[in-house]
């Protein structure tokens, strides 16, 4: 269900939504769907 979700962002839209609160821009460089949906494959239920 997550990975569908992240397959449907539009990660350069998500960026421009939170660029003016951060301050370091270089932190969204990472915001790729390919390196959320690899974060959530390691997601456990209890």
């Amino acid at each position: 269900m997550i990975r569908e979700r992240f397959e449907s962002v539009d990660f350069e839209d998500a960026k421009k939504d939170v660029i003016p609160f951060i301050t370091n821009r270089d932190a969204l460089n990472g915001w790729k769907r390919e390196s959320f949906i690899k974060i959530s494959e390691r997601i456990r239920t209890i």
